[in-house]
């Protein structure tokens, strides 16, 4: 004798169902942002260390810009005018002869001046906080810069580092650190050393 027997969900298995499926698609979608924000984060800060390595490459492979001899480099700043709306910074060649190794900005910092080859925007959620030098050989470093110029000139491979400190000064630090925020209080920075290496850290709290 066959018995058949008819199975399926009871509405209580369907609601607990439902009920765990919404619990996991809210727990996704809280944490997406945050996620988004940290791959953006990270690509954006890899952005500019690139372009900083950029103009070490254009230097040494003697890239021309209105001739074959300027140093190549990247200028950085945390005044109004370059934070607002969004962070910018300026990868530029130094035009002058002999060189200066500075970025000659205009007034604003922004205008287009015959230095300034590109002017490069972050995006409106992350920002430059800090410019420091040797922090990482002499902790906790000067952190009190407002202006830094990373420039690179062939033949030498020494990278060298300008501030606004003492009308332009250069670092003799063997280190600079250009220190980066995101909007949940996570920090990045970029190390650059004299010699050469650039590299990128997580700053723990």
């Amino acid at each position: 004798r066959i018995r058949s027997c008819d199975t399926g969900f009871s509405l209580i298995e369907v609601l607990v169902t439902i009920g765990i499926f919404a619990m996991v698609s809210s727990i996704i979608l809280a944490s997406y942002p945050r996620f988004s924000n940290r791959l953006l984060f990270t690509r954006t800060v890899q952005d500019v260390a690139q372009s900083i390595r950029k103009a070490q490459t254009y230097s040494i492979g003697v890239r021309e810009f209105q001739g074959f001899d300027h140093p190549f480099g990247v200028y950085f700043s945390i005044s109004d005018i370059m934070s607002e709306p969004k962070q910018k910074y300026i990868f530029f060649a130094d035009l002058n002869d002999p060189p200066n190794r500075l970025y000659d900005y205009g007034v604003p910092e922004d205008v287009l001046v015959p230095e300034r080859i590109d002017l490069l925007e972050l995006p409106s959620s992350i920002k430059i906080v800090q410019l420091c030098a040797g922090k990482e050989t002499s902790p906790p470093g000067n952190c009190n810069i407002s202006m830094l110029h990373i420039t690179y000139k062939r033949p030498a491979p020494i990278t060298y580092f300008y501030s606004n400190v003492g009308n332009n000064a250069e670092i003799t630090d063997s280190d600079v650190e250009i220190i980066f925020k995101d909007p949940y209080g996570s920090r990045k920075e970029i190390v650059v050393w004299k010699t050469g290496q650039i590299s990128i850290k997580d700053i723990l709290p």
